[in-house]
């Protein structure tokens, strides 16, 4: 829904589809939220499965939102000790026309930066660059495994960085995006 509001922005019709986007998420929230009445400030950690994976969290709670593909994935990310390198891992995927400049922009902001773009971007050399990175910024495609979240995956040059490699490499990224 949302990515057929930002190609109708300003087309006939546009206005009806703002209101039925917004009706849904208010019904999402109203379903989904409200009945937790979590605090309006406090961090929310989801591990949706199968068709809440593809609910816009952001859109429904007031607050940070993260999203995990399992709990044990979370929680070992989070007790582990987090890298103070300041470096930032830039990674662009391919098929993505946008993703090169995208990341080259980013690094102009981050003194620290590594950018990998295709056909640099390996699975490889990004779970490497990942290993002492603070941050880490991905502009690929991505895949959901519903039926297995730790397969779920972005897409670089040479194939999909999973969930699992993240986990078994032990990326410690404080931050990923």
């Amino acid at each position: 829904v949302f990515r057929t509001l930002l190609r109708r922005a300003g087309r006939p019709g546009a206005g009806q589809m703002v209101q039925l986007a917004q009706h849904r998420v208010a019904n999402l929230a109203r379903l989904l939220v409200a009945p937790l009445d979590l605090p309006p400030d406090r961090e929310v950690v989801i591990v949706p499965v199968d068709v809440l994976q593809s609910v816009p969290w952001s859109a429904l709670i007031d607050g940070p939102v993260s999203l995990s593909p399992s709990a044990s994935f979370w929680a070992s990310a989070r007790d582990r000790t987090r890298p103070t390198s300041g470096r930032v891992v830039l990674a662009a995927g391919p098929g993505l026309t946008a993703a090169e400049s995208e990341v080259a922009k980013l690094s102009e902001l981050h003194e620290r930066s590594v950018v990998l773009a295709p056909p640099d971007s390996t699975v490889r050399r990004v779970a490497e660059a990942l290993e002492d990175a603070e941050t880490a910024h991905f502009a690929c495609h991505g895949t959901v495994r519903a039926d297995n979240p730790m397969f779920s995956g972005l897409l670089l040059s040479d194939g999909y960085l999973t969930v699992q490699e993240l986990e078994i490499g032990r990326a410690s990224c404080r931050e990923r995006v």
